[in-house]
């Protein structure tokens, strides 16, 4: 009989009979018993999954409703932070147009962004306009010249919560608020009063804008100085006569001499015998006709000249007697009238014109330089007033001689153009910009001084009116003849960097025909030069070009490479003409300020 240790064994075997005792069935039954066990333990612990479970599900939909209404809470204050962001900054950009208009145009941008679905209403949202103050980093509130926009919203219904039903919460509140403000600009204005920006007045502009446009631009500068009477002198230029002596009995003629270089008209109260008109002393042509008697006048006439071209020197005429008691040709009356000299035409001149007798108007030039003038000078011959004399080549001749202040301190009044272009366009800029209520600043600097460089007549400031009236009083070639235009770009970005306020836009306006001829040595290279200065410093150039001869192309590069614009307003256009351009190119100045959120 099988012996097992152990009493626990012993007492079982001796339970259920140790004569029948069967091991294998034993085993089984044991097996089964664990297998009955097991059974019923993973019952057991299903059970608990499904409770667990059931629990985690709850947690798991509660986090989500959290995760909802925080992304929901966050998704609203970002839509509210672009809503006042963009509100602010369209509303900086309008503020050059008004506070209505700024606050308008930051109410509709803030309205184009929904916030939790839909746009803000206007008793959500607060506008105001004042200053930034960089240092505190604090914003002021102002109506007076504001450069900045504060703009507030706030919603306190904002909705759907599910997570915060939980708390008794069914919506949440969400708030933002922008500053954004343009920066002040700080502009040098650079102007030309070079000689050349008269050209358009001259005759030497005739081919380009024709002789009606100058003539008529002449005659508004005669009558703006006045209409000064000078001696005989007319406006249209006259050939200038030379009277014989006076007949001393009723034999003798009258005789007259009007000079026209090339040719001569002759007049007599007396039948010719004959008359010569010499080239030199010994090579002359001769003319035995009585001469064609005008019956209006009185007057035997006869037009007589060389061969050729060349100048008429001296005129020999036989007319009438000495004598009454006699006809033959020993009798006959005769006269010499020589123009073989400079200086015997320019006292000619001044006798014919009674500008021998007529003091000279102003310090530089005179009567005799004059003369000279309209004898020699190519523009005048041109222009087809060679050896004639007359307000309208005096007109010109001032332009075109005797320019600066010091010499015609009187030229500033009067339309001489383009310079009249360029102070009507800075009129119209400056009364634009005061239009505007900003807080720019402007300098004015021109070119060239005295010494052929340039000058600051004004350091940055917002006395508008002071600029308007300088630039009003100074003339073509106020200074000086040449054209520095790099000394006008140099001084403008050295202004710029010397008082321009930090934080301001700094920027340049130059007006001028675009011709540099100074310094001698290279006057387009030094012009590059001093933009390459004001593109290192970002400073962008405004250039308008006036004036039938300006260089266009150069006026263009200097803009393309400093991120400015170019105007043109070309010769023979007035700045009335171009009025609604050039507003449109000062709008492009204006609008050219960078917007910065502060806050």
């Amino acid at each position: 009989m099988l012996c097992l240790r152990g009493c626990g064994v012993t007492h079982v075997l001796a339970s259920i009979g140790a004569d029948n005792f069967d091991l294998g069935d034993f085993r089984m039954r044991t097996f089964l018993g664990q297998e009955r066990n097991a059974r019923r333990s993973a019952k057991s612990r299903r059970g608990a999954i499904v409770v667990l479970t059931a629990f985690l599900l709850i947690f798991l939909m509660a986090l989500m409703a959290l995760s909802i209404d925080v992304g929901y809470m966050q998704n609203a204050r970002v839509e509210m932070d672009r809503a006042v962001d963009a509100g602010a900054l369209a509303g900086a950009g309008m503020l050059v147009e008004g506070v209505d208009e700024a606050q308008a145009e930051a109410r509709e941008f803030v309205q184009r962004n929904n916030v939790a679905g839909r746009p803000l209403n206007d008793d959500e949202l607060e506008i105001e306009v004042g200053q930034w103050d960089r240092t505190n980093e604090s914003f002021s509130s102002s109506n007076n010249v504001p450069f900045a926009i504060h703009v507030r919203a706030a919603r306190n219904d904002v909705r759907p919560m599910f997570f915060g039903r939980v708390f008794g919460r069914d919506s949440f509140a969400v708030a933002s608020e922008a500053i954004a403000m343009y920066q002040p600009r700080d502009i040098v204005v650079v102007l030309d009063y070079s000689a050349s920006m008269n050209d358009d007045s001259e005759f030497r502009q005739m081919g380009a804008l024709g002789q009606e446009y100058i003539e008529s631009n002449l005659q508004l500068i005669y009558e703006e100085l006045g209409s000064p009477a000078y001696g005989s002198l007319e406006f249209t230029p006259q050939w200038l006569t030379v009277t014989g002596n006076a007949p001393s009995n009723s034999a003798r003629p009258q005789l007259t001499v009007e000079y026209r270089y090339d040719e001569v008209y002759i007049t007599s109260t007396k039948p010719f015998h004959q008359v010569r008109t010499y080239r030199s002393s010994s090579s002359y042509v001769t003319s035995n006709a009585a001469g064609t008697y005008n019956s209006d006048t009185g007057l035997y006439e006869q037009t007589l000249t060389y061969n050729g071209s060349s100048q008429v020197k001296k005129v020999y005429i036989k007319s009438g007697y000495n004598t009454t008691s006699s006809t033959s040709s020993s009798n006959q009356y005769s006269e010499w009238f020589y123009f073989d000299s400079n200086s015997t035409i320019d006292d000619h001149a001044e006798r014919c014109f009674g500008l021998n007798s007529t003091a000279y108007p102003y310090p530089g030039g005179s009567w005799s330089s004059f003369v000279s003038y309209c004898r020699s000078n190519s523009n005048n011959a041109n222009a087809g007033y060679k050896y004639k004399y007359g307000y309208m080549n005096l007109i010109n001749y001032w332009l075109e001689s005797t320019p600066m202040y010091n010499q015609n301190p009187d030229l500033w009044k009067v339309s001489e153009q383009p310079i009249t272009a360029v102070k009507n366009a800075v009129t119209l800029f400056l009364a634009y910009m005061q239009s505007l209520d900003t807080d720019d600043r402007i300098a004015l600097a021109v070119f060239n001084s005295s010494s052929g460089d340039a000058l600051i007549e004004r350091e940055l400031e917002q006395e508008f009116d002071e600029i308007d009236t300088i630039s009003r009083h100074r003339q073509a070639g106020h200074y000086h003849g040449n054209t520095n235009l790099g000394a006008g770009l140099r001084v403008a970005w050295e202004e710029l960097d010397d008082n321009a306020r930090e934080g301001a836009f700094k920027m340049v306006v130059l007006m001028t025909d675009g011709q540099p001829n100074m310094p001698g040595y290279n006057p387009s290279g030094y012009v590059m030069d001093q933009v390459e200065a004001c593109q290192d410093r970002k400073y962008p150039v405004i250039t308008i070009s006036l004036g039938s001869g300006a260089d266009t192309t150069i006026m263009q590069t200097i803009a393309d490479n400093t991120g400015g614009i170019h105007f043109n307003i070309p010769g023979g256009g007035t700045v009335a003409e171009y009025e609604d351009q050039l507003r449109s190119t000062f709008r492009q100045i204006a609008d050219k300020r960078p917007l910065q959120l502060v806050k």
